[in-house]
């Protein structure tokens, strides 16, 4: 496992972070990981991972918030375009007048509107050019957020498809000890009536026998429940396409350093990153508080008809094209107010951050030792395995001289079968912690579920 870095660039989010190369990370196991392939091609992981990019809700919301976020930069620089207004308004005056000397009398009536356009152009506002500022970073950060739904989707995907397929081991791993119980109790029955077994013996075997019907039904029963936490992303059951039946070479990560993984995750982990736009918008903010104080000057443009008949006109129109300054100079202590808040909230962001980051070299570390603690716990239980087989065997052989007794049969077959399980489930879990450790550092995408499909080379598992 190679880690690959590379300078990041804040106005680039998404490219030139740390991040490990997902080929480099999986290629010793090209040619040692062993899948059993029942299915189409198309039933593979990476086929299910595009159909829950469609059918997942989490991913669905995220993509709106995405969507939503987008729309921040053309709002905010919308903030320093000119804006045209259109107003006018059309009344109706009755006029009655009376002299009181002459008692002569005037009545009138008359119709009276106007019509103005006004165009603002702003030259110099610090509080639009904060917020234009802010609506960047927000679309940096929709894009950060987005990539990392992405990311967490098929983290989420990988792990519900691995516990299917260890839930599908199982279930085969049940049935084949079932029909080594059948096979144990033929065997009893038949040096009982030798005379050469006691009819404990027998009773013990058909209760271990119903014992296997009975967790075989479970092992059924919670693959069906496996199948359905699956459709859950997918919106449909899974297939069998591909099973894990050998133990690929477990190589240490490269470089085989701790801290370099840490740092990359500091790096560039996903999470970490949105965070630090969030503490760039909220400096952003601080600054718009902060522009309150500045004046603003825009260029103003304004044309207006109006007719209002009297003694003089009938109608009348004018343009004024000016610059207005304005500023503010007392809100009541709003702007005081609202740089505290601003301020607070920056530094809320920033323990948030420091949160994140500690959290992203704390999973970066973990899933490394867990990588070169693999190798020693499959080893060991390859060779557990191996020892229970021989055992087993022995107690077979040790049963029929009438040195073993029937117990110690039925305990080895538990044992073989109990440690195949444990195999095989921690044979998911060290690929699994090879996929939490590329998320930990920023660099997990959907080529590794290519490779992983592309691995099948065997038919059924290992009896």
């Amino acid at each position: 496992m190679r880690l690959m870095s590379s300078g990041h660039k804040r106005s680039l989010p998404l490219k030139g972070r740390a991040v490990v190369g997902m080929g480099a990370i999986l290629a010793v196991c090209i040619t040692t990981l062993c899948f059993a392939s029942t299915a189409n091609a198309a039933d593979g992981l990476k086929e299910y991972f595009f159909k829950a990019l469609q059918l997942d809700p989490d991913y669905a919301s995220a993509r709106a918030t995405y969507d939503s976020d987008r729309e921040s930069l053309p709002l905010g620089r919308a903030g320093l375009m000119p804006s045209l207004d259109f107003s006018a308004n059309q009344s109706r005056t009755e006029y009655d007048r009376r002299d009181l000397v002459t008692r002569a009398g005037v009545h009138a009536k008359y119709d009276n509107g106007t019509a103005t356009l006004r165009l603002t152009q702003p030259l110099f506002d610090m509080a639009r050019w904060a917020s234009y500022q802010e609506s960047q970073l927000r679309v940096e950060r929709a894009e950060i957020v987005l990539a990392d739904a992405r990311q967490d989707l098929l983290l989420r995907l990988a792990q519900s498809w691995f516990n299917y397929l260890l839930a599908l081991d199982t279930v085969e791993l049940a049935q084949i000890q079932n029909q080594a119980l059948v096979a144990q109790r033929i065997r009893v029955e038949n040096l009982f009536k030798a005379g050469s077994a006691a009819v404990t013996d027998v009773e013990e075997s058909r209760a271990r026998e119903q014992l296997a019907v009975a967790q075989e039904f479970a092992t059924k029963s919670a693959l069906e429940a496996r199948k359905r936490e699956f459709s859950k992303l997918t919106g449909e059951l899974p297939t069998p396409s591909q099973r894990l039946v050998a133990t690929p070479v477990i190589t240490p990560p490269e470089p085989a350093d701790v801290d370099q993984w840490v740092a990359a995750a500091r790096a560039g982990n996903l999470k970490a990153l949105a965070q630090q736009n969030a503490v760039a918008i909220a400096e952003s903010q601080l600054s718009g508080v902060t522009a309150r104080y500045f004046p603003s000057i825009s260029f103003v443009a304004t044309k207006q008809q109006a007719r209002d008949p009297n003694y003089f006109t009938a109608s009348e129109g004018n343009v004024e094209v000016g610059v207005q300054l304005s500023m503010n100079l007392f809100e009541g202590g709003r702007t005081v107010a609202a740089r505290r808040q601003a301020n607070a909230q920056r530094e809320k962001a920033k323990n948030d951050l420091e949160g994140l980051l500690r959290d992203a070299e704390s999973r970066a570390s973990q899933a490394y030792f867990d990588l070169l603690n693999a190798k020693a716990q499959l080893t060991a239980l390859e060779q557990s395995l191996h020892s229970a087989e021989i055992s087993l065997t022995g107690m077979e052989v040790g049963q029929r001289a009438g040195l073993r007794t029937n117990s110690d049969v039925l305990n080895a077959q538990q044992q073989v079968f109990s440690t195949r399980r444990d195999l095989q489930k921690d044979r998911y879990g060290y690929l699994m912690n090879r996929l939490l450790l590329l998320a930990a550092v920023g660099g997990l995408n959907d080529e590794q579920l290519s490779i992983v499909d592309g691995l099948a080379n065997a038919a059924v598992l290992p009896h």
